[in-house]
């Protein structure tokens, strides 16, 4: 999938509660004949928003309420077989992601995972950033949002840095560190009574 610059950000009409992330890569990336994986569904405005502007995009959500309500948002009924669910250029597997392989969801061109990573605890996030380096051919493009806080929290989402990042997959993937911004006014901030809190984003290509 070649980078090209598309259009300002600000042209693209992006929902509110899409990330405003997810609006800039939309901008630089041009997204046309691609298709799109969303891990662990990502957030279903992420989901739809770029389904606006890709060619195709699969998510991977393991709860049927989730599914349910991702379609129901965009006022869109699917069609059911096996637990796949499809309406228009968007596809969603009602399964756990580590059962799936490439064979069952296709080439992949751009994975956002936005907090998928943060999902897993240490001892289940190596097997999770292997399966996910599995998906993706070389040039596959791989954009990451993780959260980063202390003190550290034994539930998800669970704090994850550069560092931990860069040793999930800087063996299969350059990576660049495009965004680092504190959030204070993260909901976590209070639930888990944090002294600061980070957002990362990694934009990553397959070698």
């Amino acid at each position: 999938m070649e980078l090209t610059f598309r259009q300002d950000p600000r042209d693209l009409g992006t929902t509110p509660t899409a990330h405003p992330w997810v609006a800039e890569l939309a901008a630089s990336t041009d997204l046309s004949g691609a298709r799109v994986l969303v891990p662990l569904r990502g957030g279903s405005a992420d989901l739809l928003f770029l389904a606006e502007h890709a060619a195709e995009v699969v998510g991977v959500e393991a709860t049927p309420r989730a599914v349910t309500e991702l379609f129901d948002s965009a006022g869109l009924t699917p069609t059911v077989t096996d637990g796949v669910h499809r309406a228009g250029n968007v596809t969603v597997w009602c399964r756990d992601l580590l059962d799936l392989g490439a064979a069952d969801l296709g080439p992949v061109d751009l994975v956002h995972d936005r907090n998928a990573l943060t999902a897993f605890p240490d001892d289940a996030r190596d097997r999770y950033a292997a399966h996910l380096t599995s998906l993706c051919a070389p040039g596959t493009r791989y954009f990451l949002t993780t959260l980063e806080y202390r003190p550290t929290a034994s539930e998800p989402p669970f704090s994850v840095g550069a560092d931990q990042v860069h040793g999930h997959f800087a063996e299969a993937f350059s990576i660049d560190h495009a965004h680092a911004e504190p959030r204070p006014e993260h909901r976590l901030m209070t639930e888990f009574g944090l002294d600061y809190l980070v957002e990362h984003g990694f934009l990553m290509t397959r070698r």
